[in-house]
């Protein structure tokens, strides 16, 4: 099975609950996990310490390479839709979302910077890779992301306009006209 979406951990720990959802652009369930079974089904870890903690969260750790790990799930196929999940940078300082993936490298990811003390600065910052070329899309500071603290995020993608969403507020709203990134 071809992977798409991808939940990209950086760092020591980072925790996604509140059953992390995929939805089709006509409002079907696409995936859905909540993590009750203890298990990981459907899910592929690339790298890193994966696992469902007590509180029922999925949750990784420091594996040593590039300090973070990635896991991932979803379909190659998948064209316009949305995600909904919590995150939690509990002892990380960076982690993120990475969508509309496919396996020849294509894909946007979401990058979120928690600030854990004043030698860190809190950002959002949303990047698209194309043809092995990686550019950012958008890049904000004013959302105060700090360590040990769940934050709700939603990202919608339709055609060539991406929208993400913190808490309810719309952090970035970018039409990529152009894009090859339509898929993933």
């Amino acid at each position: 099975m071809k992977l798409s979406a991808f939940i990209i951990l950086a760092d020591l720990l980072l925790a996604f609950t509140t059953a992390p959802q995929v939805w089709a652009a006509a409002g079907d369930v696409l995936l859905s996990d909540n993590f009750n079974d203890g298990k990981l089904d459907g899910w592929t870890i690339e790298y890193g310490n994966w696992y469902i903690n007590p509180q029922g969260n999925l949750a990784g750790s420091n594996s040593g390479r590039m300090l973070g790990g990635r896991i991932n799930t979803g379909n190659s196929e998948w064209d316009n839709y949305r995600i909904d999940l919590d995150i939690n940078g509990f002892q990380g300082i960076d982690g993120g979302v990475r969508f509309r993936y496919t396996p020849n490298g294509n894909s946007y990811q979401l990058d979120l910077k928690f600030a854990l003390n004043s030698n860190y600065t809190p950002e959002a910052i949303l990047r698209k890779t194309e043809n092995g070329t990686t550019t950012i899309l958008g890049d904000t500071h004013s959302i105060t992301l700090q360590g040990q603290t769940w934050y709700h995020l939603k990202i919608e993608a339709s055609n060539d306009h991406i929208k993400v969403w913190i808490h309810d507020g719309l952090i970035f709203d970018i039409t990529d006209t152009g894009t090859k990134v339509k898929k993933g």
